[in-house]
């Protein structure tokens, strides 16, 4: 019950916040979104298997491989430096992957969760291309 107390009067601190500011850049807003959800994931992650607390060499693997081409294409040196740190990181411990499991090996409440962060990141990022496209009319 303290949990969900605390999590009220953060939304009303957030809002009371954003409700003051005019000029709300979406940017910042999808920042917040996202710092409250990774925060809300890992209050509701609690594994006691032990097997889920070593790192998942593999999604870092991947992280590198996505970010990597972020920093090249736009210059960000510090997206270039951790792309390169994940790949390393990743094939130096290659015989350590685990193997994600199928769609059918996932309990209904994985699965619903699962589906409900796919909703919400395609959500984002469908809001973003908007955003993205209104401005450039905008311009126009």
């Amino acid at each position: 019950m303290l949990f969900q107390a605390d999590m009220v009067i953060l939304y009303l601190l957030i809002y009371h916040y954003l409700a003051a500011m005019n000029d709300i850049p979406i940017h910042f807003l999808i920042i917040i979104a996202l710092i409250i959800l990774a925060v809300i994931a890992v209050f509701f992650n609690k594994s006691e298997n032990q097997e889920d607390n070593k790192p998942n060499y593999r999604t870092l693997f991947i992280l590198g491989v996505v970010w990597l081409p972020i920093g090249i294409s736009t210059s960000n040196h510090a997206f270039t430096a951790l792309g390169v740190i994940f790949m390393i990181i990743g094939m130096a411990n290659k015989k350590k992957w685990r193997q994600e499991m199928k769609w059918k090996d996932l309990t209904i409440q994985q699965k619903k969760i699962k589906t409900g962060l796919m909703i919400v990141i395609s959500l984002i990022l469908v809001i973003s291309v908007l955003y993205v496209l209104s401005k450039r009319l905008e311009w126009l």
